[in-house]
């Protein structure tokens, strides 16, 4: 077996290999600096990382770097947005049915929303509020919490809200008047807690061993290379240049890390001086805890812990869905997994229906229609509905970033509605592009809702629609598009 890594990611490799988690296709900025070719297979992740990268010569001027680059950065996407809808809309099947009419600003940071029965916007906001506004924009009130809402539904025939998060459930009266609240769910036991991090240790220990192998394997290097300088030790003008090296000096004299049947070793750049080769040694031998199995199973054996202690923490929300007789939480679960609950309106009941759930950018989106629980699985480009029970009942869906009847981008479908006569379901998608599509029950696709100009990035894209209005969160941007048939 031969492995070929950048040493970019080396120094990174304790932290993932502790269970560190990635968006598919996400890589570190110094290896999107040195591998560009990588970088286009996916375009849509990496690229904010590489400029951030490139962008920032000196602490002095980090925040106005990192600010142009952020610039830069949504000037191109909006460019490359429209691009896309432009070659896009050369296939008539991408043609919309509706036309943004209007954008509403949303004060606060906007999580998550959803429509009452009379068309109002329910804004889910970071300050603790959900804030209720007209199809307009204008704001009518405001809800005040005792936490961040993350995830809302509306049941439609009363007006009652139900809206978690932070691990709180609570339920209001159509007036936002809290009636009930709990925390959901209790908190795990402490025989569970210990069941997750013994199996995040026993994965680890795999890795460990790699680790070990390439520690001992940089370490011969080095005892070969102190050999070499004790014939030739350098100058004293040289030694203070190499005392001083910066990290990124000692990264930049590294092409790579190669694993040949277990036998590791750094190639380095041409040109690199032994005294220069010792230091990048040691400081790498010393990123990887040395040659001491004990030191490195320790570090990681601390950051498991540090790590099981966030995952079974209060739980964050994702989607909540209100059916006739259930209401369906989808939560985190163990690891970064997510469970589906089954609890009543009054709160009673709690079950698992679903769990090991898996989504991608932090999102699992689920919706109610005719008392089953339907799921935006955007790690598999797939809706999937389930009955009250957790049996999967259906599926659809496809990967394709051109055909409109596809799901593009790296986690797709983000959020799930359907039509108010029941018979039809809409799919939002953060991108590229961003887009509403219409489909069947049974995924036969009908046509594009609505197709805005806008770049999203990773993150959730939440849609509702009121008779044949259209409302379309965008987070990045705290604002809501609006649209209306052509």
């Amino acid at each position: 077996m031969r492995i070929d890594m950048k040493l970019g990611v080396v120094i990174g490799i304790v932290v993932l290999l502790a269970g560190g988690s990635y968006c598919t296709g996400q890589q570190a900025p110094s290896q999107a600096k040195e591998e560009p070719k990588k970088q286009a297979d996916d375009p849509d992740l990496g690229d904010l990382s590489k400029e951030l990268d490139a962008a920032t010569p000196s602490a002095a001027d980090d925040n106005a770097a990192a600010i142009k680059a952020m610039e830069s950065y949504a000037a191109r996407a909006k460019q490359e947005a429209i691009e896309t809808r432009d070659r896009l809309l050369k296939d008539s099947r991408w043609k919309p049915t509706h036309k943004q009419v209007n954008r509403l600003a949303i004060p606060g940071k906007l999580n998550n929303m959803c429509l009452d029965a009379e068309g109002r916007i329910l804004a889910c906001c970071g300050d603790k509020k959900i804030r209720v506004l007209s199809a307009d924009g204008k704001l009518q009130t405001t809800y005040t919490l005792d936490f961040v809402p993350e995830a809302i539904s509306v049941r439609l025939s009363d007006g009652t809200i139900f809206v978690g998060g932070q691990g709180q459930l609570a339920r209001l009266n159509s007036d936002g008047k809290v009636q009930k609240k709990l925390a959901f769910p209790p908190p795990p036991s402490a025989e569970d807690k210990k069941t997750l991090v013994d199996g995040m240790l026993k994965e680890i220990e795999v890795q460990i061993k790699q680790m070990q192998q390439m520690s001992e394997g940089i370490k011969k290097q080095l005892d070969l290379v102190k050999k070499e300088l004790a014939k030739a030790p350098p100058t004293d003008e040289e030694s203070k240049k190499i005392a001083a090296m910066s990290e990124d000096d000692i990264s930049n004299c590294v092409a790579g890390l190669t694993g040949t049947d277990g036998q590791w070793e750094l190639a380095f750049s041409e040109g690199t001086s032994t005294g220069v080769k010792a230091r990048v040694l040691e400081q790498y031998l010393q990123s990887l805890g040395g040659a001491d199995v004990a030191k490195q199973r320790e570090a990681l054996v601390q950051q498991v812990q540090s790590q099981a202690d966030e995952l079974t923490g209060s739980a964050t929300y994702t989607g909540l869905a209100v059916a006739d007789k259930d209401l369906f939480v989808i939560c985190s679960g163990p690891g970064y997994s997510y469970n589906a609950w089954r609890i009543t309106p009054d709160f009673d009941e709690p079950k698992v229906i679903l769990s090991g759930l898996r989504g991608c950018c932090g999102q699992m989106d689920c919706q109610a229609h005719d008392g089953h629980l339907w799921l935006a699985m955007n790690s598999q480009h797939k809706v999937q509905c389930y009955d009250r029970d957790g049996k999967k009942l259906s599926e659809f869906g496809k990967t394709d970033r051109e055909a409109a009847d596809g799901f593009g981008g790296c986690c797709e479908p983000k959020n799930l509605r359907f039509s108010q006569d029941g018979k039809y379901v809409y799919a939002a998608q953060s991108g590229p592009p961003v887009c509403v599509k219409r489909f069947t029950l049974d995924g036969v696709f009908q046509d594009v809702a609505c197709f805005p100009v806008c770049e999203s990035g990773c993150v959730r894209v939440s849609v509702d629609v009121h008779g044949n209005t259209f409302f379309l969160m965008n987070p990045d941007e705290s604002a809501i598009y609006v649209f209306q048939p052509e």
